[in-house]
């Protein structure tokens, strides 16, 4: 029979699209004449930019933060349809806010903190009713479908920007930037709707005994019934494992058993901000204003660079592994920053030699996307044991985000003092990083998830 996994997995992934579609939209509405009219403010005035910035970084915060508290407690599930809930009251305060964007930036504020909460259960719930065999593709979709909603976001706003523009709303009309709103709360209502329906988790149930709803959940997910081999042999490890993993105080993360695999995942947080993915782009986006790049074809290139990281990542994650993938891409990362730079350095001398270098960024880029970008967040899902996985990815979001933010203040001025050598600078980064995910960090692929602290403990 053919499995539910996949159909299940597919409608949580759903909930991507609300972070990607929110990031796409915004992009235009901000800059857009009705918006900065009718919060009197200017698309140059770095005022609101700046509020943004810090309400989003600490609302995603917030959001880790409380799956700290719920996710373990009300399960995966109710804590999605929580954060769904919570993103729809966010975006209707950004649609309803009047003549003070400081009421438009709590709702803002708001979405963040749903959208936090959102990106850490979403993995883990996909990683715990994913097969084994194929875990890493199936939270890989998850990913593709965050990269199509800003796609689809950023026509969205694109569209609405343009028609503005061009009068097709009435004079002094909110409705350009308001109807991107709409359209995002209509979309947040359907992902709701389809969290409310999807199962909880079996591993939760089990944590919680509810056998006999696990093992329904479970027979649901296999198509099959609840005396069939398979659905039993999975119920027993899930149930016997649960048994010994009811306890999840914070400090678990820290233990002998675990410690190792929470070092491993805070490495990988660090090296995920500072392998130059900021600075690259940095540079790749000065190159391409000296030869005139149009702004489509350099977002054009952007999203194709990294469409094809995600589908080189799905197709290497569990063929090639999480580790090797890692190793991989910051090996080829290395080898494509120091071969770019000795154009970029050269880059005043003919259009070529630019050319090469915006290549070579494009490649890093490719790179960065099938490997560092998402198998951080990947790995944390699964070597947990479910007594401090919750907590576990939580840290490596906070951690996450922190560095992100300590990165973004000063990449600019980094790029500025140290102009294309930071090239050579993150070149030699990447390849510490290679060195060291060759040396020390554990592979986690086609492992079942109640077998990771005998793979761990082997090693």
């Amino acid at each position: 029979m053919k499995s539910n996994r996949f159909l299940v997995a597919t409608a949580i992934s759903c909930v991507g699209i609300l972070s990607g579609f929110d990031v796409g939209t915004w992009n235009y509405i901000y800059i857009m004449e009705s918006f900065t009219r009718y919060f009197s403010t200017s698309s140059s005035n770095g005022e609101i930019s700046s509020y943004l910035t810090l309400s989003s970084v600490i609302g995603a915060i917030i959001g880790y933060v409380i799956v700290l508290i719920l996710g373990d407690k009300i399960g995966r599930q109710r804590t999605m349809f929580i954060g769904s809930c919570i993103f729809i009251i966010g975006s209707i305060v950004k649609c309803i806010s009047p003549r003070n964007y400081l009421i438009f930036i709590s709702g803002y504020f708001i979405n963040e903190l749903a959208l936090g909460c959102l990106a850490v259960i979403t993995p883990i719930f996909i990683a715990e009713i994913a097969p084994h065999k194929t875990r890493g593709r199936y939270i890989f979709y998850y990913f593709i479908l965050a990269f199509l909603g800003n796609v689809l976001g950023n026509i969205t706003g694109s569209i609405l920007s343009h028609y503005e523009k061009i009068g097709r709303f009435a004079p002094n009309s909110n409705l350009g930037w308001k109807l991107a709103i709409i359209i995002e709360i209509i979309m947040a209502i359907i992902v709701t709707i389809i969290v409310f329906f999807i199962p909880k988790s079996p591993r939760w149930l089990c944590a919680n005994k509810k056998d006999e709803q696990a093992v329904e959940v479970i027979s649901k997910l296999h198509n099959s019934t609840a005396l069939d081999s398979e659905v039993q042999e999975e119920f027993n490890s899930i149930k016997d494992e649960a048994a010994f993993n009811r306890s999840s105080s914070f400090s678990g993360l820290f233990s002998s058993l675990v410690g190792r695999r929470t070092f491993i995942v805070i490495l990988m947080c660090v090296f995920q901000e500072i392998i130059g993915v900021n600075e690259v782009y940095y540079v790749l986006a000065q190159m391409k204003d000296e030869i005139g790049f149009k702004d489509i074809i350099y977002k054009l290139l952007i999203y194709v660079s990294t469409f094809l990281g995600l589908m080189i990542g799905i197709f290497f994650i569990d063929k090639v592994g999480r580790k090797l993938s890692l190793v991989i891409g910051s090996c080829l990362m290395m080898i494509i920053l120091f071969i770019t730079f000795i154009f970029a350095v050269k880059h005043d001398e003919s259009r070529q030699n630019v050319i090469l270098a915006i290549l070579g960024c494009f490649l890093y880029a490719i790179c960065y996307h099938f490997s560092w970008c998402y198998i951080p967040v990947i790995y944390a899902t699964e070597v947990f044991p479910y007594r401090v996985r919750v907590k576990g990815v939580a840290l490596s979001f906070i951690l996450g985000a922190i560095f992100s933010f300590v990165i973004s203040l000063i990449s600019n001025t980094l790029v500025i003092n140290f102009g294309t050598k930071i090239l050579l600078v993150y070149g030699g980064i990447c390849l510490v990083v290679t060195i060291i995910s060759k040396l020390f960090f554990i592979e986690s692929k086609n492992i079942k998830l109640e077998d990771m602290d005998n793979e761990f403990s082997r090693k």
